[in-house]
């Protein structure tokens, strides 16, 4: 008697099968198993760095605003844009560009989103004449800590669903 032809595609038969990777022993010896030369740019770190390029260069621009902005204008012209003693113009293009290159640092827009946010507040009280010490940077701190944390762990459920 034959054999039945499996009504499968040749794709999904046996070949397809997944086999279970036998990885090679482990050697204790540092420099055996790697290469010689390592390739840099073909890591996926530099891949990343280069696609997150952009905010590299929009931060350097706004650095060089803030510059000029210091270098030009008085303060006491910006002082009361909008709010009274507030440096807004100041205050915004340092969150902004302290944004992108935190962004670009960690190539991670939530975490430079908490590191610009935590220096701003602070700009703004040293600027609001606030007396600062240290003791107000623990909970400052603090709080951005337990949201990285807690943003993460959504993060990893959603990831996992």
């Amino acid at each position: 008697m034959q054999k039945a032809k499996s009504r499968l595609s040749p794709k999904i038969g046996k070949a397809a099968v997944r086999k279970k990777r036998v990885r090679p022993p482990v050697s204790k010896n540092p420099a055996v198993g790697k290469p010689a030369i390592r390739k840099i740019a073909g890591s996926k770190k530099s891949e990343k760095y280069l696609k997150f390029l952009p905010l590299l260069l929009v931060s350097m621009l706004l650095y060089l605003s803030i510059f000029w902005l210091l270098a030009n204008i008085y303060p006491n012209e910006i002082a009361n844009v909008l709010f009274p003693n507030s440096y807004l113009p100041f205050t915004l293009l340092l969150f902004f560009a302290n944004l992108l290159f935190f962004s670009y640092l960690m190539l991670n827009t939530r975490r430079g989103l908490i590191l610009s946010l935590v220096i701003a507040i602070l700009v703004f009280f040293r600027l609001q004449r606030v007396i600062f010490e240290w003791s107000w940077a623990a909970p400052l701190v603090g709080s951005a800590a337990i949201f990285e944390f807690l943003a993460n762990r959504v993060n990893n459920r959603f990831r996992h669903q």
